[in-house]
């Protein structure tokens, strides 16, 4: 388990500026689409439905920081002698 120790913190720290970045991807790319009115409504459909998915990863995300807080901790406990 210790070489996997050195993973938390990367993803401690990926974790919040990937959703940050694919958030504002998405932001640009409705903002585009929006410009350019050329697109029918099909492709606005597509951006929207892209952004609920983006908010369900972001979701997804953020429980699996919490878990792997959880895990650190728990880890982090000394463990009792019996």
């Amino acid at each position: 388990m210790g070489e996997f120790a050195v993973f938390i913190p990367i993803l401690i720290f990926l974790i919040p500026v990937l959703a940050v970045t694919f958030n504002g991807l998405a932001k640009l790319a409705r903002a585009k689409a929006e410009q350019q009115g050329a697109l029918g409504g099909n492709a606005l459909e597509r951006i929207a439905e892209l952004e609920r998915a983006m908010q369900h990863v972001q979701q997804q995300l953020s429980e699996t920081q919490e878990r792997l807080d959880f895990a650190e901790r728990m880890l982090a406990k000394p463990k009792d002698k019996v």
